[in-house]
């Protein structure tokens, strides 16, 4: 329920729930705040409103709401190398993935029915689920079956399955 990237950074909640990247705490205020995951400068977490779960974005030097909370649903998100994936509700009511990077903010899932990000590789890559189908980017490049893992091995995506290893073409 905490996390820790490859050269040791570490971003957890305490039982005041409020979280802390290392030792500089990065939340304040009444609300709860946990299960954060961090890429090493941002880091993603659930923020617990009187509404519901939202899930919000230390930048490293500011707070951002990027989903307010779903009901009926708990926030999924993603960090790697300053990309964010998360989930959000659209207007009709689907929980959809959104790809946030330097660059700015997209949805890329556009079904009618609930999806949820699987993989984020270092590169913005994105692989999400979308009724046990794996997509890949964009909802129009379905990969197959949600069986297994998604993972990029060497900047190429491929999809682990028990002891079997698929490349993705």
């Amino acid at each position: 329920m905490n996390d820790v990237t490859a050269n040791g950074v570490v971003a957890w909640w305490g039982t005041d729930y409020q979280i802390r990247l290392g030792s500089r705490q990065i939340t304040f205020g009444p609300e709860w705040n946990t299960y954060p995951l961090t890429d090493g400068v941002n880091v993603v977490y659930r923020k617990h409103l009187t509404t519901g779960l939202a899930t919000y974005l230390y930048d490293g030097t500011s707070e951002i709401e990027l989903a307010a909370p779903i009901s009926g649903h708990d926030p999924q998100f993603e960090v790697t190398n300053g990309y964010v994936a998360f989930t959000k509700q659209d207007v009709g009511g689907a929980v959809q993935v959104h790809l946030r990077s330097q660059a700015g903010t997209r949805q890329v899932s556009i079904f009618g029915t609930d999806s949820s990000p699987e993989t984020l590789g270092p590169d913005g890559g994105l692989t999400f689920l979308n009724q046990n189908v794996r997509y890949l980017d964009l909802s129009t490049n379905k990969v197959g079956s949600g069986l297994g893992r998604a993972t990029q091995i060497g900047g190429i995506w491929h999809v682990v399955i028990g002891r079997s290893v698929f490349r993705v073409n």
